[in-house]
């Protein structure tokens, strides 16, 4: 276990855009902070867990400024975590188990996670080099691109239920990473995002598709 400390970044405010083909408009906050946590600082690990985020691992080209289809790309591994919650640092070491390999990589993440308090929600994600964070399938903070640490917030509205999660991150040359999601419900001060913290209420039954009847 690592101790936890406080994170300390410029925050850009992004709202995406109502029509197709418009950029998303960013405006900065004041310099925001946040305790980072007590887990191991990794990306994950390939012990399965079937209620946090699931990672798939693929090998991208060289010189790629921006995160790859990844349709087109063949997975090499998965890894599983309940939190991302990797600051900047130095990294060298690749995914033991999968590949030694340390730049030229991206990661595709998912998860389900379950809002009891319905209302307006912020999140923050913070990547070197790029990453998009989507919500019910919706981009939520597009933070593309080759780029230092750097963090960006976006707002939305959750109804109560369950919801899906999606994290793509991709990281260029060597040798520094960072890739950490935040959240905050109206009122509260931002923390790291962990899965454990939103699971359904003990009894939860998932409702069925639509246009089933449940029996």
């Amino acid at each position: 276990m690592i101790a936890p400390f406080l994170l300390a970044l410029p925050l850009l405010l992004q709202e995406q855009p109502q029509k197709p083909g418009q950029k998303p408009e960013q405006k900065k906050v004041e310099e925001y902070k946040f305790e980072a946590g007590t887990e191991e600082f990794r990306f994950g690990t390939t012990v399965v867990a079937s209620d946090g985020f699931e990672g798939t691992v693929y090998f991208i080209q060289e010189g790629a400024m921006a995160l790859p289809n990844f349709k087109k790309l063949k997975p090499v591994g998965k890894i599983y975590a309940n939190s991302l919650n990797v600051p900047p640092q130095a990294f060298d070491e690749g995914f033991p188990g999968i590949t030694d390999r340390f730049e030229w990589f991206a990661i595709d993440y998912t998860a389900f996670f379950y809002i009891s308090k319905p209302g307006r929600y912020t999140f923050a994600l913070i990547s070197d080099d790029g990453s998009k964070l989507f919500i019910d399938d919706k981009i939520c903070i597009d933070n593309d691109g080759l780029h230092g640490p750097r963090g960006i917030a976006g707002d939305r509205n959750l109804k109560e239920g369950l919801h899906t999660i999606r994290v793509q991150y991709y990281q260029g040359p060597r040798n520094t990473v960072a890739l950490m999601l935040a959240v905050a419900a109206k009122g509260e001060e931002l923390h790291i995002f962990r899965c454990k913290d939103f699971r359904p209420p003990p009894g939860w039954v998932a409702p069925p598709p639509k246009g089933q009847k449940k029996k």
